[in-house]
């Protein structure tokens, strides 16, 4: 998902992205800048540490199938228990219990009778008994401010799994562009970039199946490491440049053997570093030309990348190396450059519903397809952008225009 997102934010020139996708289950976000996507070499999966470079990726359990339920204490809370796909949220008629996807329902920003493909009509009726019975009835709400409670906690949660990635790591959320993807995640995108402070939503045109169109986006790569602890003050600079490429070379065999030219490889080159004496490493990039290394550059990064990471630089503290890594990487197997898709000739749609400028508030709003955008569109919210794969829900406080690659790009009022 986040290679996907990355491609589609290249062809129109947003290199900087925050990457937001919401299934049924999860929410996984993470942070794509200056093009490049941030990784990590200490992960967890399954809740187990794993020492393996991957995408630094930030899950929380709130997905349009999250339980809405009430704790001992009478708060509101949302997930991480999920619906699934079955029994699903009470509006599939099968027995769940109420999930965001019902408060969306109930408020109006899904339609009944236009669910995703594949997915029967949706039953309001259930989906209002249910968010009855589990929020409003315990709270003393009415359904619809029961709904919209829902639809706050699942917001509040995501927006602190950004301020995890971007403000714990010394970035700035409002210098980003929120991707929306996932089945999700657009009727969320708005609403969080409007907490965070972010200007720029970018619903990609297949936005509910991203993560496979990122299968074919995603470069061929191979990560190799090897472990050589030194002060930089100590390190010759030819023990570095050795190190580079022996794991160059192995990098080149393994592409070379998946039918990658030389001429289409292409080798980044990094280091973990720390002060002398701490316990953990942050990784900055090196520069190598020529089958040389660069290592002067390595202290002013590695300081930038901490002052960064933690607001302050210890100078004069000696500097370790602690590991050299080098990622070998292969051309994509498409060119999304060549994604263009030719939307059907705009036409108005004119079904209502109701929709909210805020989720406190409540409008009406129009239901379009989303084929009825061609490139070059342009409109305001309120307004439900129903497509196969997932809805938009453009509230009063944005509004989007639909690009020449069928994307849609909301800009977000303060």
């Amino acid at each position: 998902g986040v290679q996907g997102a990355r491609a589609v934010g290249a062809a129109i020139g947003e290199r900087d992205l925050i990457t937001m996708d919401m299934g049924g289950t999860s929410c996984d976000v993470a942070l794509v800048t200056g093009g490049v996507i941030e990784r990590t070499q200490a992960g967890c999966v399954g809740g187990y540490p794993v020492a393996l470079p991957m995408v630094s990726v930030h899950t929380i359990g709130a997905g349009g199938g999250s339980v809405a339920w009430i704790d001992r204490g009478g708060a509101l809370r949302v997930g991480p228990e999920s619906m699934g796909a079955s029994p699903g949220p009470a509006c599939y008629g099968r027995g769940g219990r109420a999930t965001v996807t019902d408060a969306h329902l109930v408020l109006g920003h899904l339609v009944p009778d236009l669910p995703l493909g594949g997915i029967p009509d949706l039953d309001l009726a259930e989906a209002r008994r249910a968010v009855e019975r589990d929020v409003a009835r315990p709270l003393g709400l009415s359904i619809e401010t029961a709904a919209r409670g829902v639809l706050e906690v699942a917001d509040a949660a995501m927006e602190r799994a950004i301020r995890v990635v971007t403000v714990e790591r010394g970035r700035d959320p409002r210098d980003y562009c929120l991707v929306a993807f996932g089945g999700a995640g657009p009727l969320h995108g708005a609403s969080i970039a409007r907490r965070l402070g972010i200007r720029r939503v970018l619903v990609p045109r297949a936005a509910g199946v991203l993560s496979a169109y990122g299968l074919l986006v995603a470069e061929v790569g191979h990560d190799h490491s090897r472990g050589l602890v030194s002060r930089l003050d100590r390190l010759r600079d030819e023990r570095l440049d050795e190190t580079v490429r022996e794991l160059a070379n192995r990098g080149r065999e393994a592409l070379a053997a998946e039918g990658v030219v030389p001429a289409e490889m292409r080798f980044l080159v990094s280091a973990d570093l720390r002060y002398a004496g701490q316990a953990h490493e942050l990784t900055v990039p090196i520069t190598w030309e020529g089958e040389r290394s660069q290592p002067d550059e390595l202290p002013a990064r590695f300081e930038a990348a901490h002052a960064a990471r933690f607001g302050h630089v210890s100078a004069g503290e000696p500097i370790e190396l602690v590991a050299v890594r080098v990622r070998a990487e292969g051309p994509a197997l498409a060119d999304p450059s060549r994604m263009s898709v030719r939307p059907a000739p705009a036409r108005e749609a004119g079904r209502r519903h109701s929709s909210g400028a805020r989720r406190e508030e409540s409008q009406v709003g129009r239901v379009a397809p989303r084929e009825a955008f061609a490139s070059g569109a342009e409109f305001r919210g309120p307004l439900s952008i129903v497509g196969d794969d997932a809805t938009v829900l453009v509230p009063a406080y944005a509004r989007g225009s639909c690009d020449r690659f069928g994307n849609i790009l909301l800009e977000v009022a303060p």
